[in-house]
């Protein structure tokens, strides 16, 4: 009887670290792209009223995210930036066959391999930078990444990371 209470923090350490591991890899896209894309002054899109607190977070990570790369926020910027971002249920695919550069088609997402240990989402985070003088759609890339346990400060840098490293390459 004590060997076998003894066993059992020895089965909760390998199912903590198997859980905190469940995140796969970051999957970027490039939606549209030009040669000249550099850093310059930026400013969001107006957020909308009813914003979630989602979308609060995505913008002040996107934000930190544009000033490493050398972006700064303007009242007069060269680009306007559209995000937008969401999280849904891992298993399910969405299809949008408008050709707006933030819409598209979502693969229908692998099960994770702790899929039965805890309810995996996918997060999804696409920016859109617009000429604001021509209004032309200088570039627009989308990143994604399945999560189990990760927490949403843990995965939005990484998606804007990853979606910004991809802009400017």
């Amino acid at each position: 009887m004590m060997y076998r209470n003894r066993l059992r923090p020895a089965y909760a350490i390998p199912a903590t670290l198997a859980l905190s591991a469940c995140a796969g890899p970051v999957h970027v896209q490039r939606l549209s792209g030009a040669d000249a894309f550099h850093p310059d002054s930026y400013a969001f899109v107006d957020p909308s009223p009813n914003g979630s607190e989602i979308e609060v977070s995505a913008r002040r990570v996107v934000a930190s995210a544009l000033a490493a790369k050398g972006f700064m926020q303007s009242a007069t910027p060269h680009y306007i930036v559209d995000l937008a971002v969401s999280e849904r249920a891992g298993r399910v695919s969405l299809y949008a066959p408008d050709p707006a550069p933030l819409s598209g088609h979502t693969d229908l997402a692998p099960r994770h391999p702790f899929s039965g240990l805890c309810r995996d989402s996918a997060v999804r985070l696409a920016l859109l930078f617009t000429d604001r003088v021509t209004g032309h759609a200088v570039t627009g890339v989308r990143s994604g990444q399945l999560r189990c346990a990760q927490g949403l400060a843990e995965i939005l840098p990484k998606l804007a990371d990853a979606a910004l490293a991809d802009a400017l390459r």
